[in-house]
């Protein structure tokens, strides 16, 4: 039979037995049966309240020190997180960690082949799944919020740290503008040495400079005036031009465009440096009105999207770049480990000083996390849970009452008739 109806049932038992047995004369049998049953009756009403004590009020009356689990689920909960953190003290788990030993627990794990391709294998299936799980778009969304947050509050942002950049690289041959000198000076070089370039400097002294204009820089040219004409100006600035550049691309730092660019340079960095300038202005405001304005964010999306495919698209290949680099990476590290001794003491002493940080942290967060599971479950919920879990147990005691308040019965009612 089911525990559940049998337990009920004990007691609707010993409490009917005891109420037949005051209809009957009191003899030696009728006695025994009345003692049984009223102390199974007896034992089966206290263990029935203990039992539903725990979880409410018995018969809904609020009876002080019922209900339990309900009135009392912080502290128990509590408890719980105090009696987890004795069990598993902070100390012990430093201990058993520095007593692993990872670096050479590690080497030899890497070094082995079988589980060096299991660690790869699984860490591409994981990376493919939660690369698959990003949104892009609310990725983006995040990340414009945080840019819109910190350029809003460190304005100006943009022309300062541009002034920074170009005075700290000013002599870096691998830096953006000089590399954009050399992209200028070598398309200069190439519009000299086409055959209708002329033409088209002529033409563009026409239409833009009036005589008088052109007269004078042809004279800063040295152009005579007696010889004066617009083809004349654009033969010379093409010459001049092609010179120049030549000069550059040969790699000799003494000529006119150099010299024209590291003014405007360092003109350029000196107006970024000074946010009142117009410059700087001009700069941070379209640096505002882009990041706050809506266009910013699809434009990220776009990007991330394609980034998040095409990374999905190269740990989906079985030989994924982006694997072998990690694999690559940590091989190069394990060799150091190995090799240099100093390196893997470095090594050593770093884990041992953030063991307790890591430890801490992880303990922090465990009981969070048990603390915030609990949190998740309503009062019913969690009474339900812990019925299903040892509910058959809680009517065993019922039924285990009533049948040892029986049989207490019986002995006092024996032990009676002895005496008398």
């Amino acid at each position: 039979m089911e525990i559940r109806i049998l337990a009920p049932l004990s007691l609707a038992i010993a409490s009917a037995g005891f109420v037949a047995t005051l209809f009957f004369r009191d003899t030696f049998v009728i006695g025994i049966l009345r003692s049984f049953f009223e102390a199974a009756m007896v034992g089966g009403l206290a263990d029935w309240f203990a039992v539903v004590a725990l979880f409410d009020h018995p018969l809904g009356l609020p009876i002080p020190h019922t209900a339990i689990l309900r009135t009392k689920r912080k502290k128990l909960e509590q408890s719980l997180l105090t009696m987890l953190e004795k069990l598993l003290p902070k100390e012990d788990i430093e201990a058993k960690i520095r007593k692993f030993n990872l670096v050479d627990r590690t080497i030899r794990f890497w070094n082995n082949k079988e589980k060096r391709r299991w660690l790869l294998g699984g860490l591409r299936r994981l990376l493919i799944r939660l690369v698959q799980q990003l949104d892009a778009a609310e990725i983006a969304k995040a990340l414009t919020s945080l840019i819109q947050g910190i350029s809003i509050q460190r304005v100006p942002v943009l022309s300062k740290q541009l002034s920074i950049y170009l005075v700290a690289n000013r002599k870096n041959v691998n830096c953006i503008p000089e590399k954009a000198l050399v992209g200028c000076v070598n398309a200069v070089n190439q519009f000299c040495n086409k055959q209708e370039s002329t033409e088209k400097i002529e033409k563009l002294l026409t239409e833009t400079l009036d005589k008088k204009t052109i007269f004078r820089v042809a004279k800063m040219a040295g152009i005579p005036a007696s010889q004066f004409a617009a083809k004349q100006l654009a033969e010379w600035l093409i010459s001049w031009l092609r010179t120049e550049s030549e000069l550059e691309l040969q790699g000799n730092r003494i000529n006119k465009l150099r010299e024209f660019y590291t003014m405007l340079y360092r003109n350029l960095a000196n107006e970024l440096n000074d946010p009142a300038s117009q410059i700087s202005r001009g700069i941070d405001g379209f640096w505002l009105n882009w990041i706050t304005g809506s266009n910013s964010q699809n434009v990220l999306a776009r990007h991330l999207e394609q980034y998040r495919a095409d990374l999905l698209e190269d740990l989906e290949e079985f030989e994924s770049k982006f694997i072998a680099h990690i694999s690559s990476t940590v091989d190069e590290f394990i060799v150091r480990l190995l090799q240099d001794r100093s390196f893997r003491t470095q090594v050593e002493t770093w884990l041992n000083d953030k063991i307790p940080k890591i430890v801490t942290t992880l303990h922090a967060t465990a009981k969070m996390y048990i603390k915030d599971k609990l949190a998740d479950y309503s009062d019913n919920e969690l009474i339900s849970i812990i019925k299903k879990n040892v509910g058959r147990d809680l009517q065993y005691i019922r039924l285990n009452g009533a049948l040892i308040g029986g049989l207490v019965g019986v002995s006092l009612h024996c032990i009676r008739g002895m005496i008398h």
